[in-house]
């Protein structure tokens, strides 16, 4: 039974262990905010990694089912915060762009981005470029 329960005891361990590595590395690195708006018109705030390329922002989903994501296929516009800086952007999917954003998120996310990619497949992600609202009249 004692062999047992260390069994258990274990596995419990490197669960909490992977999932507290996760979270850090998540969130390392520079993180933004985002807002996206389901059907039923509620907000949803997601923290996400960003990078730079060709003149845009871009974001990148690690799953074309995750929520976020799907939340921007109904309704393709977001609020971003960035450093400090808050703007709205209309989304375009450019999946010709997987392999440069990938690279793009390596470079800038190192570790992390190499762990995050032992659990999600960075082939499938979706590259997601930003493209700035201009401001209603």
């Amino acid at each position: 039974m004692k062999l047992l329960l260390r069994l258990i005891g274990g596995v419990v361990a490197i669960v909490v262990v992977l999932f507290v590595v996760q979270a850090v590395a998540s969130e390392s690195g520079e993180v933004v905010k985002i807002t996206t708006v389901d059907g039923a018109g509620e907000q949803h705030r997601t923290h996400l990694w960003v990078v730079d390329h060709d003149g845009h922002a871009w974001l990148r989903s690690g799953s074309p089912t995750s929520g976020w994501y799907a939340r921007l296929k109904e309704t393709p516009t977001l609020d971003m915060e960035r450093n400090g800086e808050r703007a709205e952007y209309t989304i375009t999917v450019d999946a010709s762009q997987v392999a440069t954003i990938n690279a793009l998120m390596h470079e800038k996310y190192g570790w992390a981005d190499t762990y995050i990619g032992l659990f999600i497949d960075h082939a499938r992600s979706v590259p997601i470029r930003l493209d700035p609202r201009p401001p209603e009249a």
